[in-house]
């Protein structure tokens, strides 16, 4: 017997034959569909099955391509077949957590979903160590301090494959302060971090004694990336931020 099947999306196909009453082989194959002689082999079993009579295969498949697949009975054995098929789809991150910082002693969470099929399920790592329990979409770190400072990342895994989201770093709030200097021959790249939906100026100065307005900004995170593009002006410049 020939099926045609058609994903509607790329991902991981499970076929298998669990549930006939004959001994089976499976095989798959793409092409034109309007010969043998042009059919491409792509996946073939006659015993993999968690049953010692079916087969299974698993095998990525393209969106929109036909995959044409053949059941057939070993050594000519026939019967009843029973075909059952399962698509997996990759998880996508569709809400990654973000980057914030947070008041020594508070609580923050951190959220993050995904898409997937079927619906993937979530582990959260501080650096690359799993953090034991945090099994859901949202994280909360209680308490925090400074031990708890650095990059935290979901991943959402199905059977079909596994997704890291963008790290998301937490800092504490206090003090204000500058940091992660990048200097380039055009530019100075810096990074603010203060508290949440404060309102900053950043200033700069030649001699420490005279300071001049760069930008003025409300956080609502916490932490705001800042770029110089005058820095070619100066032989050297110093930098501060001023909470308003």
């Amino acid at each position: 017997m020939w099926y045609a099947y058609q994903p509607q999306a790329n991902g991981l196909l499970i076929l298998d034959t669990e549930g006939s009453d004959f001994y089976t082989v499976l095989a798959v194959y793409t092409g034109p569909g309007t010969d043998f002689a042009s059919l491409v082999p792509v996946a073939c079993d006659t015993s993999s099955g968690s049953l010692s009579k079916a087969c299974k295969t698993v095998f990525r498949v393209t969106r929109s391509t036909v995959y044409y697949i053949a059941v057939d009975g070993v050594g000519g054995a026939s019967g009843t077949a029973q075909l059952n098929y399962n698509l997996g789809v990759t998880p996508v991150i569709t809400e990654q957590p973000i980057t914030q910082t947070v008041t020594a002693g508070g609580s923050v969470t951190l959220s993050a979903t995904a898409s997937g099929v079927p619906a993937p399920l979530y582990q959260w790592y501080f650096g690359s160590n799993p953090i034991p329990g945090a099994t859901n979409t949202t994280l909360t770190v209680a308490g925090f301090q400074s031990a708890n400072q650095g990059n935290y990342k979901v991943v959402a895994s199905n059977f079909a494959d596994s997704t890291a989201s963008a790290p998301a770093t937490l800092l504490l709030d206090y003090p204000l302060r500058l940091d992660s200097f990048t200097i380039s021959s055009d530019a100075c790249s810096m990074r603010l971090i203060g508290r949440r939906g404060g309102n900053y100026l950043i200033q700069c100065s030649i001699d420490l004694v005279i300071w001049s307005p760069l930008a003025t900004n409300t956080v609502p995170y916490g932490i705001w990336g800042f770029v110089d593009t005058n820095v070619n002006h100066f032989s050297s410049c110093y930098y501060r931020a001023v909470s308003q």
